[in-house]
C-alpha cells in the first residue's frame, strides 16, 4: 500500500504566486478533495478558511478540519473529529450563523460503513455522533444549512438490497427520522444538497432511468410552504449516462445543476441546466473533444455569476464561469501534475462573500509522479 503525503496550496486561476504547505498523510483509498457531491471548504466573516480532509493516525483514516487565518498561506489541524474505531473517510463541512462548524463523514463500524457527525463549537470538537445504524451500508454524507439554522443531511443507503437517498433534518429538537427520498430500482447514490432563500431544500442525485436504460440525474424538493416532499423528477433528455451532480441556488431560487454526461462518442463531459418549479432550460455542454471531463464542482457569486470547476483527461483543473448570461471560455488553473476532485466553496446561508472573503475558494487532489498525492488549495477572485 502506498503512503499518500497530502499538503495544501494556495493560488489564483491567473498565473498567482502558488504556496505548498504540508498538510499531513492521506489513505490511498481516500482522496482529499473527493466527492464533487460534497462541499469541503467554508470560511467565517473573519476571513478565516477551514478544510475537512482525512489522514492516518495509528493505521487508521481519520477525520480532521483544518484551519487558515492568512488566506491560505499557512494551515494547522483545528481539530480531529473522528473516534479511533474504524476508517473514516468522506468528509464535509458546514458552518451555521454563529461561526460553529458541523462534519460529517462516513465511518466504519464493525466493518459496516455508517454516518457521523461532530459539531466544532469554539474551536472544540464533540463527541462523535452515529447517525446510523444496522447492518447495511451508509455513505456519502451532504448537508446545508437554511435560515433557521436547521441542518438538512441526504446520503445514500443500503435499502433492501438497493442503494437509496435518505435525508434527515436537525433542529432544535433533534434530528427527524431518517426519510427515504428516491424510488426505484437499481440504485441511487452520490446525492447532494442545497437549500433557498426561502427554506426550500433542493437534493440531486443520479439513478438508474429504466425507461431510457441508463444513469440520469435525478431530482426532489421540499416545498417549505407546504411542509412536503414534491415528487422525484427525472432530469434526463439524453440515451446516454449522466452521473456526478453538483448544484447551487440563487437568490431568485433558481437552481443550476452541472453534471458529468456521455457525449455521442461515449465519452465523458461536463453538462448544465438551470430548473425552477416549472421550467427547465436546455442542456449546455461546457465541455467536448476528444478528453473527457469529470468532477464538477459549481458556486455562485452574489452578484449570480456561475462558476464550475472540473477535472480533464490530461490531468489539470478547469474552470468555465458564467455572468448569468454567456459563458465564457475554457479556463486553465493548474499547470503540472495529474489532478482531479475540484471542490468548490458554497452554501446559500453563512457563506461570506464580500470584503476579505470575496472570493470562490476551492481545493483538489493533485497526484504526482512519485507516487504521492497532495491537497491544493486555489481562490478566484470576484470581480
Amino acid at each position: 500500500m502506498r503512503s499518500l503525503y497530502s499538503a495544501l496550496a494556495v493560488g489564483c486561476a491567473l498565473g498567482a504566486l502558488v504556496f505548498c504547505v504540508p498538510m499531513g498523510q492521506q489513505q490511498p483509498r481516500d482522496k482529499g478533495s473527493s466527492y464533487n457531491s460534497q462541499r469541503k471548504i467554508v470560511r467565517d466573516p473573519a476571513g478565516r478558511i477551514y478544510v475537512a480532509y482525512t489522514k492516518p493516525v495509528n493505521n487508521l483514516s481519520q477525520v480532521f478540519v483544518q484551519i487558515s487565518e492568512d488566506q491560505g498561506k499557512s494551515w494547522r489541524d483545528l481539530a480531529r473529529v473522528s473516534p479511533p474505531t474504524g476508517d473514516a473517510t468522506t468528509p464535509m463541512l458546514a458552518i451555521d450563523s454563529h461561526q460553529n462548524l458541523h462534519v460529517f463523514w462516513t465511518q466504519y463500524v464493525q466493518n459496516v460503513r455508517q454516518i457521523f457527525y461532530a459539531p466544532i463549537e469554539q474551536g472544540r470538537a464533540r463527541s462523535a455522533q452515529a447517525l446510523t445504524t444496522g447492518p447495511a451500508y451508509n455513505g456519502f454524507p451532504s448537508a446545508a444549512f437554511d435560515s433557521q439554522d436547521r441542518i438538512h443531511l441526504v446520503w445514500y443507503g443500503l435499502d433492501e438490497g438497493v442503494y437509496q437517498i435518505w435525508y434527515r433534518r436537525k433542529d432544535r429538537d433533534g434530528w427527524s427520522a431518517p426519510l427515504k427520498l428516491s424510488t426505484g430500482f437499481p440504485d441511487s447514490v452520490n446525492p447532494t444538497v442545497a437549500t433557498d432563500g426561502h427554506d426550500n431544500v433542493h437534493v440531486a442525485w443520479y439513478q438508474f432511468d429504466a425507461t431510457r436504460g441508463v444513469y440520469q440525474i435525478f431530482y426532489r424538493r421540499y416545498d417549505a410552504r407546504s411542509g412536503r416532499w414534491e415528487p422525484q423528477r427525472s432530469l434526463g433528455r439524453t440515451d446516454t449516462n449522466a452521473l456526478s451532480p453538483s448544484l447551487a441556488v440563487d437568490t431568485s431560487g433558481r437552481v443550476h445543476l452541472v453534471w458529468e454526461q456521455q457525449d455521442e462518442q461515449h465519452r465523458f463531459q461536463i453538462a448544465y441546466s438551470s430548473l425552477t418549479e416549472s421550467d427547465i432550460s436546455s442542456l449546455l455542454w461546457l465541455t467536448s473533444g476528444d478528453l473527457r471531463a469529470t468532477d464538477p464542482s459549481i458556486a455562485l457569486d452574489l452578484q449570480g455569476r456561475i462558476y464550475v470547476f472540473y477535472a480533464k483527461g490530461d490531468g489539470q483543473i478547469y474552470l468555465r464561469r458564467s455572468d448569468g448570461s454567456t459563458w465564457g471560455p475554457e479556463e486553465r488553473l493548474t499547470t503540472q501534475g495529474h489532478n482531479e476532485y475540484p471542490s468548490a466553496r458554497w452554501s446559500f446561508y453563512h457563506n461570506p462573500l464580500t470584503g476579505i472573503n470575496a472570493k470562490i475558494d476551492y481545493i483538489w487532489t493533485e497526484e504526482l509522479s512519485d507516487g504521492t498525492s497532495q491537497t491544493r488549495y486555489g481562490a478566484i477572485a470576484i470581480p
